[in-house]
């Protein structure tokens, strides 16, 4: 009975603490795992089609020679795609026909069923940090996983501000005051 007992608490005790430990790595693991598709996902949601579109505009155009300027030659047909993008990603939803061009499908919601943004950017952020403000009530966690979506909505819109500052066309500056626009709505956001 004594070495029994001597037994489960020598071997018994470890195996336990052992499995707590390992339950622990598990769980940390999930969360982490759920976190970056959560990120992700949103990060998707909110400018895959913009950067989709500007994949399409940047693949389908060939280097203008004119003057060695490195300007590409666009078609018409991939800078409206862009152009659409950018309309549907707009805050502020000045016309009535908005809310149509905004639940149009996209080609790449097409290929992919990726759900694709509803509003504009900007209510995207927000409808965001406020969903996670109420399901998670923890300010750290909360950062933790906005800021990364913020960092990549940013980056996509500073990545299409660089392509369509090279673009030789009468819509360009048109398209980079959306750009610019849709920009510092992303950095008001916190």
């Amino acid at each position: 009975g004594k070495a029994s007992l001597q037994s489960l608490l020598r071997d018994g005790t470890p195996n336990i603490v052992t499995r707590e430990v390992n339950a622990k790595k598990m769980l940390e693991a999930q969360l982490k795992i759920t976190c970056e598709h959560l990120i992700t996902r949103q990060s998707d949601t909110m400018v895959g089609d913009l950067a989709y579109a500007l994949q399409d505009l940047h693949t389908s155009s060939g280097q203008n020679g004119k003057g060695g300027e490195g300007k590409l030659n666009i078609q018409e047909d991939r800078l409206k795609e862009v152009a659409d993008v950018l309309e549907r990603m707009r805050s502020d939803g000045e016309s009535g026909s908005a809310k149509n061009k905004k639940t149009a499908e996209t080609p790449r919601t097409k290929l992919t069923g990726t759900k694709k943004l509803k509003t504009g950017v900007k209510e995207g952020l927000l409808i965001l940090a406020e969903n996670l403000r109420l399901y998670l009530a923890n300010k750290t966690m909360e950062k933790m996983l906005f800021e990364p979506v913020k960092a990549n909505v940013k980056k996509v819109l500073q990545h299409a501000r660089d392509i369509i500052g090279s673009v030789e066309h009468e819509r360009a500056r048109e398209l980079m005051s959306v750009l610019l626009q849709l920009e510092s709505e992303t950095l008001t956001i916190t």
